[in-house]
């Protein structure tokens, strides 16, 4: 089977790949990440040859990638890429505010050269980076992945699946949108690995913190 999974930044789409490729699924992941216009003419071109190599593939991408040489919008792109797959999961966040705080994580992380696998609390970041993610707008990258991938989830009918109710603590709830998307893999086994024992951030009591300016 193959799987295509639009996702926004930090909404659970590495970990659900991760969980694919666990069961023998070959994993690709952000593919249309831009670092060059070759670099994307190659990976678009690899995506297609793995898909016709591979029985069983999990492609992830963020939902605003698309590789340069793409020239139509990001929409159309999704309509033309989902025909290669036989199953299309739309991955977002309900709380905004999570959201927004794994998203400063992982920019904190990135600029300080740091695993952003490691377990993480928000306490640790410093306050001037949060401001200054505010400051310069950087929220508004997620608003922009959520307004697409909304616009992508209604083209192609695809319901979005919220990571709450994916990786919360009702696992009941997770198995049953698991056994929804009719997958060729074990639902008991996804089940457990998307489990929120798993989860890089750490729920300690905290001391509260504003985070709008």
């Amino acid at each position: 089977m193959k799987i295509l999974i639009l996702a926004t930044a930090r909404s659970g789409g590495t970990s659900l790949g991760e969980a694919f490729g666990a069961q023998n699924y070959y994993q690709i992941h952000e593919p249309f990440v831009k670092k060059s216009d070759s670099h994307q003419f190659l990976e678009y071109d690899r995506v297609h040859w793995k898909l016709q190599k591979h029985d069983n593939i999990v492609v992830r991408t963020l939902s605003q990638e698309k590789p340069p040489s793409i020239k139509y919008n990001i929409t159309n792109f999704h309509q033309i890429l989902a025909k290669d797959f036989d199953k299309v999961i739309c991955l977002d966040r309900l709380n905004t505010i999570e959201h927004e705080q794994s998203h400063i994580n992982l920019l904190w992380k990135m600029r300080n050269n740091r695993d952003v696998k490691n377990k993480w609390n928000i306490d640790e970041i410093p306050q001037e980076f949060i401001d200054e993610y505010y400051m310069d707008n950087q929220h508004h990258i997620l608003k922009e992945q959520k307004e697409q991938l909304k616009l992508s989830s209604d083209v192609l009918g695809v319901p979005i699946t919220w990571y709450e109710d994916l990786y919360g603590d009702d696992r009941i709830l997770s198995f049953v949108v698991i056994n929804k998307w009719g997958l060729d893999i074990d639902p008991f086994v996804l089940n457990e690995h998307l489990d929120p024992k798993r989860r890089y951030r750490t729920l300690k009591p905290l001391i509260f913190r504003i985070f709008t300016l």
